[in-house]
């Protein structure tokens, strides 16, 4: 008996043993899974933690550049961003990314500090406002273009205070305004060139050495001069000397309204030998040179296709 009682003792031993190491067991299992779940936590912490600082990082970043660009304006300096490799049929491009710089006298300014790209930026030709143009770097470059015409989608038969401000679209077709137009050429040393295309694709070209605007006063009396080129002088000989006309402001040397009567706005006398600012007839017309007309190429009866005006310091 009493062997009995001590075999039931022994595997009474066993047995605890057992349940002890395998609570033992379990403990090191719920030691480890709670290692495990404290490591994925402090990783995500981590991860957490560097998403933030990224976002702290860009939101920071914006902010600088944002503020850069700010106070570069108010200080008369801007960052030019345009995209290029597009041309139409006047031959202008699309603008291009170039780098910061402060305002510039005009488009030749622009040229020489580097800017080789066509397309729009902002200029101070004076102590007063900047403001944007679109600059021809072709042809030698600097070129700030006042006046296109290239598909008709732009009305040019508006009133002299339309004249005066400026209209239409900087890429596309446009009046940079009388006002900007004599302030470009108030320093009396100013060159013009104006290209032209008709609807079959002949293009041609007149430059002028002495293009001056004045002032309202004058009604923006145009001086110009020095003719060279091959589309022909029609702008020099009729119209040198004489004030801007529009439809509600007379001031031709005609008896009527050179304006009213042509459909459009230009220096008139009595009339004129070019009317670039016309109706856009597209091409041979039975009407009289009320189209986008340059007698010396295509005559008095075509409206040609493209025309731009551009200007360029000596």
């Amino acid at each position: 008996m009493a062997a009995m009682d001590l075999n039931d003792e022994n595997l009474n031993n066993r047995l605890n043993d057992q349940n002890l190491n395998h609570q033992n067991s379990n403990d090191r299992m719920d030691i480890a899974r709670l290692h495990t779940l404290v490591l994925f936590i402090l990783d995500t912490m981590i991860t957490i933690f560097c998403l933030l600082f990224l976002i702290w990082f860009f939101v920071g970043t914006i902010i600088t550049i944002n503020q850069y660009n700010s106070d570069n304006q108010e200080t008369g300096c801007i960052a030019y961003d345009c995209k290029d490799n597009r041309s139409n049929d006047s031959g202008h491009h699309e603008t291009t990314i170039v780098k910061t710089s402060c305002f510039a006298q005009d488009c030749k300014e622009l040229y020489k500090q580097g800017y080789n790209c066509s397309g729009v930026y902002t200029i101070k030709p004076d102590e007063l406002s900047a403001f944007k143009v679109y600059c021809d770097m072709s042809n030698g470059g600097g070129w700030t273009v006042f006046q296109r015409r290239m598909d008709g989608s732009v009305n040019f038969y508006l009133k002299w205070a339309d004249y005066q401000k400026g209209f239409g679209d900087l890429n596309g077709e446009f009046w940079l305004g009388l006002d900007k137009i004599h302030r470009l050429t108030a320093t009396g040393n100013t060159s013009l060139r104006v290209d032209l295309k008709d609807f079959e694709g002949v293009s041609r070209f007149a430059h002028y050495s002495t293009f001056i605007v004045e002032g309202t006063h004058t009604s923006y009396t145009l001086t110009v001069g020095g003719y060279s080129g091959n589309a022909g002088d029609s702008l020099s000989g009729h119209h040198n000397n004489m004030k801007f006309s529009t439809h509600d402001h007379d001031n031709d040397i005609y008896d009527g309204n050179c304006a009213l009567a042509y459909k459009g706005a230009w220096w008139y006398s009595k009339c004129h030998a070019s009317n670039l600012n016309g109706w856009y007839l597209a091409g041979t017309h039975s009407t009289y040179a009320d189209g986008v007309m340059w007698a010396h190429f295509k005559g008095l009866h075509y409206s040609l296709k493209v025309s731009e005006m551009k200007i360029n310091r000596k």
